[in-house]
């Protein structure tokens, strides 16, 4: 719930709620939050300084965007944003409440909720405000508020639905209700947060209800290993969730084994040896994926295709593939990415099949998941470039090819004949004559012209070598530039997860690129087409955007 990495962009680059630009003041004191929020060894007098500038901002400001963020920043100075000793839930909670309270007052037009700057400061007080009434600790606790201030905050940000589906699931401050969770969760998913586990725990409970086969000892651990997470902000509700998960997934219950299985695989547990977490991982997610529980299945073959090193094999993707078919037959929009992937790459013993990776690339894309919609649009940009060459050699048939070839002969020949015939017309005085132009009786002026002759054959012979050079230079720098742009193509599917991630192979790839280019920018010429320099794959720091190291 960092949100005021997203309202410092904001202040930098947008305008208020009043179109004009946020005070230097304010953005001042918002600086000094986030650096606040960065710096372990912060005093209290650093945290001080902080709440002074922002308080400095409310009392002074006549701007009332200016007031209202620096309202809501306040908030965020006592909250889970700072370091543990700065935090003071009753104080975080009293603000946020004057916070929500000020921005209700002043914006609640329709014209101010098209603007997206008010709409983050409503999301982040709304959304704040109902997690100070839903924590079990907080001082400010109301269950009934909670699920008030958690819908109206998914009116601004529909990530919050998931809140709200939570409580439905599990009756906080409320009777269960399974449709309402399912809606909520629903909602959250198509807006584009991956909550599929919440929602297929709420599909199997369900389930369970409608069978008579609910074990409620099982599920009401499950709920409280949830809330515990949901809701701890200290190391300690850590431990009650394992605790609590522990009880419900060696009673059977697949979500509950699924969660558990995803803690142990993430190493949520710092006293448990890596090596140990990836067993544990193995174990309860296995017991998952076997009960029929589908986000099971996708994790556990995640975990197969990476392993313990965290990176992809050959033999860890053929024991992932049954795992993720089987998940992406359930309509699971993540394996159905992963499962074309394999198609497209090959991956799991697989041969390729672009139509097979395009159908179940429509397939999760038609879910809303958003890395297949990237992947679908970037594979039919390829496919149409394909076509489109295709197309322009299939144009090209044998016999117009034949055919151009014999006009040129013709035309050379033609050009020939016209040559012999002019010289054949000349009579012998011509020729004499012609020959007496081109040499003078005077031996000097003849050496002159002799040694002229020979300067030219020279310069002549020089140019020819210096083209033939220049040839060979091209055609060699041609495949050169080929090899370059193959190591710029393995690097952008590192990027976007198409290929596993290796700093090896990275550090590799630009130490050839960089060789490649600097061969040829010592000879005076540009390897790189983009931009007459280097690629920027060459100087990439190994950030990736969809694959985590």
């Amino acid at each position: 719930m960092k949100h005021y990495f997203f309202s410092l962009f904001i202040m930098l680059f947008a305008g208020t709620m009043s179109c004009q630009a946020y005070s230097k003041q304010l953005i001042k004191a918002n600086k000094a939050l986030l650096a606040l929020e960065k710096n372990t060894k912060a005093t209290l007098k650093d945290h001080q300084n902080v709440v002074d500038q922002l308080t400095a901002v409310i009392n002074t400001t006549s701007d009332i965007g200016d007031k209202c963020e620096a309202s809501v920043e306040l908030a965020e100075a006592y909250s889970v944003h700072v370091p543990v000793q700065f935090r003071d839930y009753a104080k975080a909670a009293d603000y946020y409440q004057k916070a929500l309270k000020l921005i209700c007052e002043n914006y609640n037009s329709e014209a101010d909720d098209e603007s997206g700057t008010v709409k983050n400061l409503k999301y982040r007080a709304f959304y704040n405000t109902a997690y100070y009434c839903y924590y079990k600790n907080s001082p400010t606790q109301d269950f009934g508020k909670a699920l008030a201030y958690f819908a109206e905050a998914a009116e601004y940000n529909p990530s919050a639905n998931s809140q709200v589906g939570e409580i439905y699931e599990f009756g906080v401050g409320c009777d269960i209700d399974p449709d309402m969770a399912m809606e909520a969760y629903t909602e959250a998913i198509i807006n584009g947060s991956d909550y599929y586990a919440k929602y297929y725990s709420t599909e199997y409970f369900v389930n369970q209800i409608s069978n008579d086969a609910l074990d409620t000892i099982a599920f009401n651990n499950f709920k409280e290993g949830i809330l515990q997470q949901s809701m701890g902000m200290e190391r300690l509700d850590y431990d009650k969730m394992k605790e609590c998960l522990t009880v419900a997934a060696e009673r059977g219950y697949a979500p509950a084994q699924f969660e558990l299985g995803t803690k142990y695989k993430r190493g949520f547990f710092p006293e448990i040896s890596p090596s140990d977490n990836i067993k544990l991982a193995e174990e309860w997610l296995k017991k998952a994926a076997d009960a029929g529980y589908v986000p099971a299945m996708h994790n556990l073959a995640n975990l197969y295709e990476v392993g313990v090193k965290g990176v992809a094999t050959s033999e860890g993707r053929i024991k992932a593939l049954p795992y993720y078919e089987r998940a992406a037959m359930e309509g699971f929009p993540p394996s159905q990415c992963a499962l074309a992937v394999y198609y497209y790459m090959g991956f799991g013993e697989k041969a390729k099949n672009y139509d097979a990776a395009e159908f179940w690339l429509e397939k999760s894309a038609d879910k809303g998941y958003k890395l297949a919609i990237q992947y679908l649009d970037n594979f039919r940009n390829e496919k149409e470039r394909a076509k489109q060459i295709i197309e322009a050699r299939n144009n090209v048939t044998l016999e117009d090819a034949l055919n151009k070839l014999s006009n040129s002969l013709n035309s050379l020949a033609n050009t020939i004949a016209n040559v012999s015939s002019k010289r054949s017309k000349m009579t012998s005085a011509q020729v004499n004559t012609m020959q007496r132009a081109s040499y003078s009786n005077d031996s000097k002026q003849t050496s002159t012209v002799s040694n002229n002759k020979t300067v030219d054959e020279n310069a002549l012979i020089k140019k020819a070598y210096e083209r033939r050079k220049r040839n060979m230079d091209n055609l060699h720098i041609q495949t050169e530039r080929e090899v370059y742009d193959d190591y710029e193509g393995m690097l952008s599917d590192m990027y976007y997860g198409l290929k596993t991630y290796s700093d090896k192979d990275r550090k590799n790839y630009q130490d050839k690129m960089r060789d490649i280019r600097q061969k040829w920018e010592a000879k005076g010429y540009k390897i790189c087409f983009s931009n007459g320099g280097r690629s920027k794959w060459e100087t990439w720091d190994g950030k990736c955007k969809y694959y985590k190291k």
